[in-house]
């Protein structure tokens, strides 16, 4: 979806804060998914 030129500006910073927010979120989940298939070849 395109963003109208006015809300342009509130969108970006938002959608930072959102995407950190996201990425971090994967970050945490890929880790405990990596971890947990870790843990199960190692059994």
């Amino acid at each position: 979806r395109a963003p109208s030129p006015a809300r342009e500006g509130r969108e970006e910073s938002s959608g930072c804060a959102c995407i950190g927010r996201q990425t971090f979120d994967l970050i945490v989940v890929g880790a405990g998914i990596v971890g947990a298939a870790c843990a199960d070849a190692a059994a």
